[in-house]
């Protein structure tokens, strides 16, 4: 799931209480990991944006629900990302990276 790629390098560079920090992080996440398998920004993106509606519904929600699981330990996006899964594989993912 490239949307858990784009996670775990957010969560790598996230440093506490800076929430504006999360939208930076997101867009250079996309970039390199878009870079890495040789596919354009908006392939990676499209990962949350159209994929998790209607649990989040755009950037600034996805960008909300980030710092709210690494502030506060909030379930909404993995919730959101379960509700989302297309197979065992995908919920196996999830819950491995939660």
């Amino acid at each position: 799931m490239d949307v858990i790629n784009v996670l775990r390098r957010i969560r790598q560079g996230y440093g506490s209480g800076n929430k504006r920090m999360i939208k930076t992080l997101r867009i250079l996440a996309v970039e390199e990991f878009a870079r890495e398998r040789g596919v354009t920004d908006e392939t990676v993106a499209d990962s949350f944006i159209r994929r998790l509606k209607p649990d989040v519904v755009g950037t600034k929600a996805f960008d909300h629900v980030i710092y709210e699981w690494l502030e506060k330990e909030d379930d909404k996006l993995k919730q959101a990302l379960l509700n989302q899964a297309l197979d065992l594989d995908d919920t196996k993912m999830i819950k491995s990276f939660f």
